[in-house]
Formats: structure tokens, C-alpha cells, sequence
């Protein structure tokens, strides 16, 4: 289900201009949200960030009440549980595009490499310059990529927050400039407070033992990693149990 500039597209194929900046250089802003009960989560949240995105990539937001209204005409006329993706790009174009939910690969398993981010641009921002992540992850032949500093600190992965637990305290690296804030990762931190869990916003360090750790997604909730560079990982376990339920029991409540 594909929707172009506002207008529903039957055969789901658009017309890009060739000199897009978009298409030429990357230079594109892009959100995903999937809907629980047919009602998208995270909307007020992912909508506020896909602007903060635009105007860090140097272009204008599209309007948002219109972004809201074509992300949800999108949801409702796929039907079911569905995964919606917004993309604009810095010539103005709008493509919205709906699907069901993919499933989540299970065994789930990453490789670390280490990077640096560059700090012309913010890890706040998400934009569709991804060549670099997707042929980490496909050369790789894993599920994903999880990025380490030079000290061995986690820092995300390519397509989603990382999260650890050890003595029982739910771990997530801090939001300092190197990573996206995620939607999803925030929630999940209200979920734990929720079900009793502390939260230590720390460093995750490679040389650290963890009795459970994760990545979390508007797609992969919180789902346990349970292979990390060829060996066994910790996988998930009861805190992350509980976390998901609290979870998922404040989207049934409609408290997010």
C-alpha cells in the first residue's frame, strides 16, 4: 500500500525526479511504525523526530498533521497489523508505504564491528544513507550489526537499540550524540520502571558478563540476541520477561 505525495498509488510505483537529492545523494529523513490493535504506536514521537531529522539534513518537514493523516489512511487500508514507513526527502518528496508485519528472525544473531561516528552528523538523525549498514550486516551474514567504540562500548545497532541486563538492572547506553534515541528503547524503559526494574543508563562494555541481553525496534520490541561474533550471547531471560509484559500491558491500557 503506497501512498505519493498524498495520493494513493494502485500499482504501488512512483516517479521520482532524477535530480531528487534523495535519490542522487541519500540525502532523505525516514520513519517506521507498525500498529497495535490497528492503531499506530509511537506516532506523536516518530513524527516529532522525523522533523528534527529534516531540519538537520538541511531541508524543510513536511507538515506533520498531513504526514499524520497519510501514515494513518496507509495503516487502515492495508488492515491487520501493519508496518508503516514515511520517507521525504530533501527535494520534498513524500512516500508512504504499508505492509504487514514482517516476522523477527529467531535464532537472532550479530556480529560487533567497531565505528566511530562522525561528528558532522548526529546519531539523532534518521536518514536513508544506509549503504554503509547494509553491507556490514549482509557481509557479515548475520541478522545485525552491533557498533562498538574504540574502549569496546556498545553502541547501537544497525537498525535498532542495544540493552543489557546484570543483576537484575536493565542496562542502555546513554544518549550522547552517538546513537538514535529510539522510540521503542524508551518506551521500554517506562515498561521496566513499570514492572519494578531498575534502569541504569550505562555503558555496555564487550568484557562485561550479562545475564540477558537485547535489541530493541518499533519491529523487534525487545528481542533477545543469542548469538554475538560466533559464540552463544545471553539471550533473554526473566527481566526482559517482565519488561516486555509491562510493555505490552501499557499499549493494551493505551498509556503510551
Amino acid at each position: 500500500m503506497v501512498i505519493f505525495n498524498g495520493l494513493l498509488v494502485e500499482d504501488g510505483k512512483v516517479s521520482i525526479d532524477a535530480d531528487d537529492e534523495g535519490l542522487c545523494f541519500g540525502l532523505a529523513a525516514f520513519e517506521t511504525l507498525r500498529t497495535y490493535k490497528g492503531i499506530l504506536f509511537g506516532l506523536e514521537a516518530h513524527l516529532e523526530r522525523l522533523g528534527a531529522s529534516c531540519i538537520s539534513l538541511g531541508f524543510q518537514a513536511p507538515d506533520m498533521d498531513l504526514v499524520a493523516s497519510e501514515l494513518t489512511h496507509a495503516a487502515d487500508l492495508a488492515g491487520g497489523e501493519t508496518v508503516v514507513r514515511i520517507t521525504v526527502t530533501a527535494s520534498g518528496a513524500r512516500i508512504v508505504r504499508a505492509q504487514h508485519l514482517p516476522l523477527v528472525p529467531s535464532p537472532f544473531r550479530c556480529v560487533t564491528r567497531q565505528f566511530t561516528p562522525p561528528f558532522w552528523l548526529d546519531g539523532g538523525i534518521k536518514h536513508t544513507s544506509r549503504a554503509f549498514s547494509r553491507l556490514a550486516v549482509s557481509s557479515a551474514g548475520v541478522n545485525e550489526v552491533i557498533w562498538v567504540d574504540k574502549n569496546g562500548a556498545m553502541l547501537e545497532g544497525t537498525c535498532s537499540n542495544v540493552l543489557a541486563v546484570s543483576d537484575g538492572v536493565l542496562l542502555t547506553p546513554p544518549v550522547d550524540g552517538r546513537l538514535l534515541p529510539g522510540v521503542t528503547r524508551e518506551s521500554l524503559i517506562i515498561a521496566a520502571e513499570h514492572a519494578g526494574v531498575r534502569v541504569k543508563i550505562a555503558t555496555i562494555l564487550m568484557s562485561d558478563t550479562h545475564d540477558e541481553l537485547y535489541v530493541s525496534s518499533t519491529l523487534k520490541e525487545l528481542t533477545p540476541v543469542d548469538e554475538l561474533d560466533g559464540k552463544p550471547a545471553p539471550g533473554g531471560g526473566p527481566v526482559g520477561v517482565a519488561i516486555l509484559s509491562a510493555f505490552h500491558q501499557l499499549i493494551n491500557d493505551g498509556s503510551y
